[in-house]
């Protein structure tokens, strides 16, 4: 019995060794989304991690919970403002994608269900 339960448990590993660990589960495609036009059109200025830069507010922290309480009202104001060198030309799908990419940036407003 011993000597069943051992091959059986070198058998179970060989298994699991040839296995891949599983991959984390993909971005929403409007965070995904808005990851790519942060990317693109904000990075240059906020930063690659939305961290801030000279002239450019961090986008990762507390400030921007503040100052949007909802995903609405901060797609709102990059509809409206941003990019700084081209306001209002993110069509309003574009500002939505990129503010629930920032709230996933805010792990307070990040919460699936809020994103």
């Amino acid at each position: 019995m011993r000597r069943v339960w051992w091959l059986a448990l070198v058998a179970g590993m060989g298994w699991a060794a040839g296995r891949a660990w599983p991959e984390s589960p993909a971005l929403p495609p409007a965070v995904a989304r808005g990851a790519a036009l942060y990317q693109r059109d904000c990075a240059a200025c906020h930063g690659v991690a939305g961290s801030g830069a000279p002239g450019a507010p961090a986008l990762d922290g507390p400030r921007l919970a503040r100052d949007y309480p909802s995903r609405q009202a901060l797609a709102r104001f990059i509809a409206e403002n941003m990019p700084a060198s081209a306001p209002g030309t993110l069509s309003p799908t574009m500002a939505e994608d990129l503010a629930r990419y920032l709230r996933r940036l805010n792990p307070a407003q990040g919460a699936p269900s809020q994103l």
